[in-house]
């Protein structure tokens, strides 16, 4: 019990860190006084509220395991397949979307595989918070289903500035529309973010790799932006088909067929 109040406090302290940094940037940012050019400044949130927080609870044995997660790469190929999940997401929102509305471009295959290697570098700014930090201490108290969504919802309405500074050109209101789609949208990717950690021995290379392959997509095809809800729409129906798949199949418990390894100790090996 007392472990476990002890990951309650540790988990709130992340978030709260990780919404003071990322907000005190953007908030400023979307009122105007600061330039846009800051924006990236706020996804430090994430990573300097789990690195300063372990630092102070667990030393510089807790750092070593918060960041050796960064360095699992051994792993079967399935699960470099597995981890173009979100890829496969945003391809088929985009074929559905253009059946019922048309392409305007794609950007080509050479663009997306050089955006996927510059944000995957970039997204470990967030994943070594929400997926290195975060997620254990969910998971030692809750399952993998549970875990997926608590994270999911914090992790949207982190991102509401963010969303809210960089609107979509042209798109139609109540933009309030587009907080309600993201936030389902960050909930399915994080069962899908879980599913692959789990299943990677706790990596969150893969993971960070596994969340740009949606980014590095998701914006692949250009469209009309003034039907951008429907794609939106669109993209959130097959994202929680997908996510309802993964717990079909593996279980809302673990998220995985096996449990081979220890993974809801994972955090007592960090302190």
């Amino acid at each position: 019990m007392a472990r476990q109040n002890n990951h309650s406090r540790e988990l709130t302290e992340f978030f709260l860190l990780s919404f003071l940094i990322a907000w005190a940037v953007w908030i400023p940012i979307l009122l105007g006084l600061l330039p846009a050019a800051l924006v990236p400044f706020g996804f430090l949130g994430p990573i300097v509220a789990a690195t300063t927080l372990t630092a102070r609870n667990s030393g510089k044995a807790g750092l070593k395991s918060l960041y050796a997660g960064l360095l699992r790469f051994k792993v079967s190929w399935v699960w470099y397949i597995a981890i173009l999940t979100p890829a496969a997401i945003t391809t088929v929102t985009h074929l559905v979307f253009s059946f019922f509305f048309g392409f305007e471009s794609f950007i080509g295959l050479d663009k997306i595989v050089i955006s996927y290697l510059v944000i995957a570098v970039f997204l470990i700014l967030e994943e070594v918070g929400w997926r290195g930090y975060a997620l254990p201490r969910l998971l030692n108290g809750h399952s993998a289903l549970k875990a997926s969504l608590i994270l999911g919802v914090v992790w949207a309405v982190w991102h509401f500035p963010f969303w809210s500074i960089i609107p979509i050109a042209g798109a139609p209101e109540p933009f309030f529309l587009f907080y309600i789609t993201g936030t389902m949208g960050a909930v399915c990717m994080a069962v899908v973010l879980t599913w692959i950690y789990k299943n990677t021995g706790r990596s969150i290379a893969l993971a960070t790799l596994c969340h740009a392959s949606f980014n590095a997509t998701v914006g692949a095809i250009t469209f009309d932006k003034s039907v951008a809800i429907y794609h939106n729409l669109i993209l959130v129906v097959v994202a929680v088909l997908v996510a309802v798949l993964l717990v079909a199949i593996f279980g809302g418990k673990d998220l995985r067929r096996s449990r081979s390894g220890d993974d809801l100790d994972m955090v007592g090996a960090a302190n």
